[in-house]
């Protein structure tokens, strides 16, 4: 199983993008068909539902679940309102 709420997520884009029913932490994501369109994809997905934005290269230094997810912030811990500390003053 997977150890937290982040490689869940992680998993469950690949298994979507990827067509394979079961995933475990430190399955290459290269060696289960995927290749570097759907890498980007994955990093697309990533982006859109954990709202973090990853280099494409991360994928390729780190092609499994488990690998991945410290990369992500941890999602358990995920504020309910993001801080936009940045955003003051744009309007």
């Amino acid at each position: 199983g997977f150890s937290d709420t982040t490689e869940n997520a992680i998993a469950g884009i690949w298994r979507e993008l990827l067509g394979v029913s079961q995933i475990g932490p430190d399955d290459d994501f290269f060696n289960l068909r995927g290749d570097s369109l759907l890498a980007a994809q994955v990093m697309a997905r990533i982006q859109a539902e954990l709202a973090v934005k990853l280099p494409l290269s991360t994928i390729f230094d780190a092609p499994t679940v488990a690998g991945l997810a410290p990369s992500v912030p941890a999602l358990s811990a995920a504020p309910t309102t993001l801080p936009d500390d940045d955003a003051e003053g744009e309007l």
